[in-house]
């Protein structure tokens, strides 16, 4: 049984919401991104397809993360180390692959797709969550020493 016959469908839910308006727009864009990807490959798309998702990929989830330690920078979240090492490792990961896939490996389409999917879901469950927490506890805070 090949890996994507018995792959999740990898889509958006209001689940994944951290309840910050900006960040859930761009978690959005992120799974709405890794769908394409996962249909590109399940639709056995060539590799300059693929290597055109993977591009717009890159452009959202560099823009994202940047946007996420700006803000735990910002408001000195103590969690910020440990979740922008958890970036740094998910971007290796995805670069890893992403030229495996430029060489012609067939097989890391799956593993990326696969890769995003876990690791969009477990990262934004708890990392994601404990920052917005931090940041709408922040923002109270400020809002009201400003009263």
């Amino acid at each position: 049984m090949l890996l994507l016959e018995v792959m999740k469908r990898i889509k958006w839910s209001d689940q994944y919401k951290v309840h910050l308006p900006e960040i859930d727009a761009e978690h959005r864009s992120l799974y709405h991104t890794t769908e394409m990807l996962q249909q590109a490959v399940e639709g056995e798309a060539g590799n300059e397809r693929i290597a055109a998702i993977l591009q717009e990929a890159f452009t959202h989830i560099s823009g994202h993360f940047a946007h996420e330690e700006r803000l735990m920078e910002a408001t000195e979240f103590p969690g910020g180390p440990w979740h922008k090492r958890q970036h740094d490792a998910a971007a290796r990961r995805v670069m890893e692959l992403a030229d495996r896939i430029r060489g012609g490996d067939e097989a890391a389409a799956q593993e990326l797709v696969t890769y995003m999917g876990r690791w969009l879901k477990d990262h934004i469950g708890l990392a994601d969550r404990m920052m917005a927490a931090h940041l709408r506890n922040w923002e109270r805070l400020h809002t009201r020493m400003a009263s």
